[in-house]
């Protein structure tokens, strides 16, 4: 069983400077190869200039989300959507995530189109009785991240750098105040909370795929 991603750059062909674009891309390929390798099966690949794909290990669904938030952020202010599906492979195993078919490949392409057809961020795509929560949920996140100031934004990716508040407050040279204030407006705690439920959810409707072997 593996997941499926395909990554779309959103209005590509509208974009005057296409070639940066791309370029921009390719270090987002491979920044996601290095600090995710543990669970990737197949290597992000590009393959068309404005689209990539990748598969994971069921393992990756604790970490799903921050591959979503990396590749989102490194391609600012760019958009893109994504088709993530659940399933296996008809074919062998390749180091590449390209020359390869199976239900996996079919269903993360079905949630792309999906995406696209209902202009949303993200869609899933597997036999599961909570598959229409597990879409709203995700989505909602990324709506709710879509609307973050770059000041936000900024105190957000600190939190993860430093233990407290306090010591993002110092290296910011603002108040702890303020930084408490930029994480309340962000809703930053529901968003949190959002992410590890999507994440459990996830995880527990894979796992029964598994188990029904679909």
């Amino acid at each position: 069983m593996y997941i499926g991603m395909k990554v779309d750059l959103i209005a590509s062909r509208r974009i005057k400077k296409r070639d940066l674009v791309q370029d921009q891309f390719f270090r987002v390929v491979e920044l996601v190869i290095l600090r995710f390798a543990d669970n990737i099966a197949a290597r992000m690949i590009i393959t068309h200039g404005d689209e990539a794909q990748a598969l994971f290990y069921p393992t990756v669904t604790g970490q799903l989300f921050e591959i979503i938030e990396e590749i989102t952020d490194q391609l600012e202010p760019y958009s893109v959507r994504f088709g993530f599906g659940v399933g296996t492979l008809t074919t062998p195993l390749q180091n590449e995530a390209i020359g390869m078919d199976g239900v996996v490949w079919h269903r993360a392409q079905e949630a792309l189109q999906e995406a696209k057809k209902k202009k949303q961020p993200l869609r899933f795509s597997f036999p599961s009785p909570a598959l229409s929560a597990l879409n709203a949920l995700a989505n909602m996140l990324l709506v709710l991240s879509g609307g973050w100031t770059r000041q936000q934004k900024e105190v957000i990716k600190l939190t993860s750098k430093f233990a407290t508040q306090r010591e993002v407050a110092k290296y910011l040279g603002i108040s702890p105040a303020a930084v408490s204030q930029r994480l309340h407006g962000a809703h930053y705690d529901l968003y949190k909370e959002g992410k590890e439920a999507l994440a459990i959810f996830l995880g527990r409707e894979i796992n029964d795929l598994e188990k029904r072997k679909g």
